[in-house]
């Protein structure tokens, strides 16, 4: 290089990622014969230093919504927030999936998707704007997606499944639902559904639930799936609906050296009221009005299926062993209709058990006012 005047060129461009990039072409450089102690040496940082640490390259996630984590810069003035672009195949060059934005905690960030990634082959790139304006970017990671399965079988895949419907129900502790039909809502213990979670939500699919919820299907319909036994390995299983009831299983305080059968109480969920329950009248007084009076209806649950299951109401209990059944809870008492099998119906206020056959009523009347 012959000396004289030359000149550097930095150039900053785009390629089509919305990232700057730069380049440094030499055109001509300044030559000297001068000591390189008076040379300026060092650099000038242009964006905050940036890496990805998870997932790491070559990674497969069985997740559509992979979790992404990393360092970011932590200097005064730096973003407090890291954009992570997610791109289509194997480098930053494909088509871009989804922009993700990651706040950052002191040096380190996390996001992941809201929306589910297709399996395949992705390439993220993390990006950070540095207290001075320039923009910092991590080294690119490519890993895969596969798509995830489905164990309890109900249409929704294990990644989007907060209540895996495959394992089996514990004694006391938990029992398995699924929706057969219609729209089912669940409220769960306090301290023992999903964080976050209060009042009644949907139920979809399957689920291994906590003893002590509540199910609301006065416009679906639920097969429960509970213990039989202190054991642990049968099972016992019916239909329930039309009602909302709250789930309980009684176990002994020590577990018995020989398996013990055990019940499943369906307790019925719903408090009369003084303007429900008040006798109507004047022309209503003929039964024009079946909401109110005596035989207002408070709650109520259909029960089909086999096992050993006891439907509480306020007034009296129905123990069944495969049957279909109702038990319904009115101003007047508790009224167990039986439409197959026999059922044992528990008066509280007479202190006695009747046996209701199929075709058969009875009626555990509420305690008169003295």
């Amino acid at each position: 290089m012959t000396p004289g005047a030359h000149t550097v060129i930095l150039s900053i461009l785009d390629l089509n990622d919305n990232i700057y990039d730069t380049a440094v072409f030499a055109d001509a450089l300044r030559t000297s014969n001068e000591s390189a102690a008076t040379c300026v040496r060092g650099s000038q940082t242009i964006g905050p230093g940036l890496a990805i640490t998870g997932p790491g390259p070559g990674f497969t996630s069985r997740s559509r919504f992979p979790t992404l984590t990393g360092t970011a810069g932590n200097a005064p003035g730096d973003d407090p927030t890291v954009t992570v672009r997610i791109f289509n195949g194997a480098d930053t060059s494909g088509a871009l999936v989804t922009p993700l934005s990651a706040p950052r905690n002191g040096a380190a960030w996390s996001v992941r998707p809201t929306t589910p990634i297709p399996a395949g082959t992705y390439t993220a790139q993390a990006s950070q704007k540095g207290a001075n304006g320039g923009i910092g970017v991590s080294a690119p990671v490519t890993f895969s997606i596969v798509q995830p399965g489905d164990r309890d079988l109900d249409g929704i895949l294990d990644d989007e499944d907060d209540l895996d419907g495959s394992k089996p129900p514990v004694p006391g502790k938990s029992v398995v639902v699924r929706v057969v039909s219609g729209a089912v809502l669940i409220r769960f213990p306090a301290g023992k559904g999903p964080r976050g979670v209060t009042g009644f939500v949907p139920l979809k699919g399957s689920a291994n639930v906590p003893v002590g919820s509540q199910l609301d299907t006065a416009k679906g319909r639920v097969a429960l799936s509970s213990a039989a036994d202190t054991g642990g390995k049968k099972t016992q299983k019916a239909d329930f609906y039309d009602g909302v009831f709250q789930v309980k299983q009684s176990v002994p305080r020590k577990k018995p050296k020989k398996a013990k059968a055990l019940i499943t109480d369906l307790v019925l969920k719903g408090e009369p009221s003084r303007s429900q329950c008040a006798a109507p009248k004047g022309a209503r007084s003929a039964g024009a009005d079946k909401k109110k009076g005596p035989k207002a209806v408070l709650g109520q649950l259909w029960g089909s299926g086999k096992g050993k299951f006891r439907t509480d109401g306020k007034y009296s209990s129905a123990t069944v062993r495969g049957t279909i059944w109702l038990v319904q809870d009115r101003c007047e008492g508790t009224l167990t209709k039986v439409s197959r099998g026999t059922v044992e119906v528990a008066d509280f206020q007479r202190n006695r058990t009747v046996s209701v056959t199929a075709g058969h009523t009875y009626l555990a009347r509420a305690a008169r006012n003295k």
